[in-house]
């Protein structure tokens, strides 16, 4: 069971997923592909598999601040004056300990792609 939560797992199943969608593709041939699309998929899964190599070693509570920051400017573009409600929400759910949870947190991601 501990190779199915392997980040090499994940990358193979999401190699087929396109896979399969361009094979389905060839039935709509009024649809056209962008190939940069396979840069940006390829390049996000390279980023995928060296982050999951590459430990730094930042507390918690950097990260959860660069997070918020982050959140909070875009949020702010976004949806002007509900960031101010729409963040402390998103920073509450961060703060959640994830390594216990990990493995709910990697079934819910997989059922949402």
């Amino acid at each position: 069971m501990k190779d199915l939560f392997h980040p090499s797992i994940f990358i193979v199943g999401y190699i087929a997923f396109i896979g399969i969608g361009l094979l389905f593709k060839a039935e709509y041939t009024e649809y056209s592909v962008n190939p940069l699309l396979f840069f940006y998929v390829a390049y996000g899964l390279l980023c995928f598999y060296l982050g999951t190599k590459i430990y730094l070693k930042l507390k918690k509570e950097y990260i959860l601040a660069l997070i918020g920051l982050v959140l909070f400017y875009y949020s702010f573009r976004i949806c002007t004056y509900s960031a101010f409600v729409i963040v402390p929400a998103l920073i509450l759910i961060l703060r959640i300990e994830f390594k216990k949870h990990s493995r709910s947190f990697y079934l819910l991601g997989m059922l949402l792609l």
